[in-house]
Parts: C-alpha cells; structure tokens; sequence
C-alpha cells in the first residue's frame, strides 16, 4: 500500500510477462493479457491487506479495457480504492513503463463496488443435493490448456488446467476444479 488515508487506498504493483504467471499463462491473440478474475482477486488482497474484510460482495463491475503487458514491456499497476458511506468503490489503472513516462496514458481496466457482507448473509448451498440433480456429465478430466478448441484465439498455462469435471443438470450444473499441487504455492 502506498496511500492509506480515511477515504483512499492505493496500492502498487508492476506486471511483467516474463515474470507474472497471470500473465504469460493467459495469452489473447499472441498477447499476455490479464484475466477479468485477476482484477478481482487484487482487489480482494489489498482490502485482506488493510481492513481484514472476510466476506465482501462485488457490485457494479464494469471490465472497460484489458490489461495487455506484451513481451518485453513492463506495466505499472495502481488499484486505488475509495471509501464511501456504505461501500468501497474501486480502479485498476495502469501504463506501460518507459523512459518517457509522460508521455504514457493511463488506462482505467476496471471500475466497480464492493460492500461488506455479514456472514450471516450468505446463501449457503447443499452441494451433495446439487451433485445429485446434476446427472449428466460433460466433461470429465477435460484439460483446458491442452484440448481448447479456441486455441488460435486464446491459450493458457498449466495453472488453467483446473476443471475435474463438469455436470449439468436442469437449469444448474456442478463443476470440480481441482488445482495441481505444483502451484498450490501459488495461493
């Protein structure tokens, strides 16, 4: 955190497609760009950071432009969080790195709001009843990063290769992702 007033949090961070896996195994037409859950996910850990918020809930989420860092470039990233009466609203902005840092525009990625939620608030949900409505199975052991047929188009690493399997049911479905004990570091 760099900033910590009443009202802001700002938060710092520099994404190098050489370096971060959120990039390098999330690649869009030959370019590393940043996952939509990734902005969340940062947003998430800088308010775990400072406030301690277990249980919050995501509103209003606009995804205005993505964050494409190509190789050899380096991007700053701000995630700036304002404080409000009843909520947090929150940016992620960036620009590339350059020795003319002026001449650089900032890029707004993401915009949204997140409100604290009581645990008590929380649906929960009988996952074996679900399980058992949900009865035809669509995939099972399905590797996503080496068996899309989107693959022209869009590829990813080995940390994508998470979905067990995939049921469905009427109106539902249960999904098992299950993460390779090589990157559970990575949590």
């Amino acid at each position: 955190c760099i900033l910590n007033t009443d009202n802001q949090l700002i938060f710092y961070s520099n994404f190098d497609p050489e370096k971060d896996w959120v990039l390098n195994e999330h690649i869009i037409m030959d370019h590393p760009t940043i996952a939509g859950t990734t902005y969340l996910e940062m947003v998430r850990a800088c308010l775990m950071e400072i406030n301690q918020e277990d249980y919050i809930n995501f509103k209003d989420i606009i995804f205005l432009s993505p964050m494409v860092v190509k190789l050899g470039e380096k991007r700053s990233v701000f995630t700036i969080i304002d404080k409000q009466k009843d909520y947090f609203s929150f940016e992620i902005i960036s620009r590339i790195d350059s020795d003319t840092f002026f001449n650089n525009e900032w890029i707004i990625h993401v915009r949204g709001k997140i409100y604290r939620t009581d645990k008590k608030q929380l649906a929960l949900f009988d996952i074996n009843e679900i399980k058992k409505r949900c009865n035809q199975t669509i995939f099972n052991g399905y590797s996503l990063a080496e068996k899309s047929t989107q693959s022209s188009f869009i590829s990813f690493g080995k940390r994508w290769n998470v979905l067990k399997k995939f049921d469905l049911g009427n109106n539902e479905g249960a999904i098992e992702l299950e993460l390779s004990d090589n990157f559970i570091k990575d949590l």
